[in-house]
């Protein structure tokens, strides 16, 4: 039974468990796809350059084929999902003070509000509590904008977007 061995990022590791399902391609064979399962987690991080992570095991679930041993593979693995949520651009949410907080724009102005964040994705966070949908939030961190205006001697224009 063929497996595949990867290295997931300490960041990433809440993300996923054993048992869950992932889609595993080769670049050798583009467009076929081989349904597997994470089936091991490594119960100690390693680095990997700069990098801390922990080896995750993928085995597959049908015959694998034209695979062979020593293939550089590619693995998706579905984490969770949720419908029906609030949700943000990542870059969108930023720290103060420890906390998670987003600049809702009221009257004009930037107002940073806690938030409390569920599943995140590469593109989205899910807002729990904080924010809610239809409200203006700033993409950039005003503190920074204000800098950058300050350095520029005027007006350049922030960014802004609706979500939900």
């Amino acid at each position: 039974q063929l497996k595949v061995d990867l290295f997931v990022n300490e960041v990433d590791l809440a993300k996923i468990r054993v048992g869950m399902p992932a889609t595993v391609s080769v670049d050798a064979f583009r467009g076929q796809n081989w349904r597997g399962e994470i089936s091991q987690i490594a119960p100690q991080a390693r680095a990997e350059g700069q990098i801390r992570g922990f080896d995750v095991e993928v085995r597959l679930l049908e015959e694998p084929g034209v695979l062979r041993p020593g293939m550089t593979a590619n693995v998706d693995v579905a984490g969770d999902k949720v419908d029906a949520v609030t949700r943000i651009p990542v870059e969108s949410l930023f720290r103060k003070d420890g906390k998670d907080v987003v600049y809702l724009m009221e009257d004009g102005k930037p107002t940073a509000t806690p938030v409390e964040v569920g599943l995140i994705s590469l593109e989205w966070i899910e807002v729990k509590t904080g924010a809610t949908e239809g409200q203006s939030i700033s993409l950039e961190d005003p503190a920074r904008f204000l800098e950058d205006q300050k350095e520029e001697g005027g007006g350049r224009g922030g960014r802004g977007r609706r979500h939900g």
